[in-house]
């Protein structure tokens, strides 16, 4: 029996469903900043991984069954990963919006 692959198209551009913390200031650093690129990554990172579980919860409901670590646990491993790589995300954003605001702070006062 052959079966048939989903492709997964990761979204180009990181989406606001994250509510990344810092974003507002973020207009002080450079759009070619490697902090700034590293979010950017991190962030479509998190969709690719969105995309991929959609993807297979998906077939699988195609199929007609269910992930037996989803029914086992209340979560597979790709769930597990997109709330590591989301939890990242906010750590990575609260650093560098507070390097952002310590940078502007030390501006001013010169």
């Amino acid at each position: 029996m052959a079966t048939r692959m989903t492709e997964v198209k990761p979204s180009a551009e990181p989406t606001s469903s994250l509510g990344i913390s810092g974003t507002a200031i973020l207009h002080g650093v450079a759009s070619n900043d490697p902090r700034r690129q590293a979010l950017r990554d991190a962030c479509l990172l998190a969709q690719s991984l969105k995309d991929h579980a959609s993807a297979l919860t998906a077939r699988s409901q195609a199929k007609g069954t269910k992930d037996p670590m989803t029914v086992a646990q209340g979560c597979n491993s790709m769930q597990k990963a997109i709330a590591d790589v989301e939890a990242l995300i906010r750590q990575l954003d609260e650093v560098l919006a507070a390097q952002v605001q310590t940078s502007n702070e030390l501006q001013a006062h010169t």
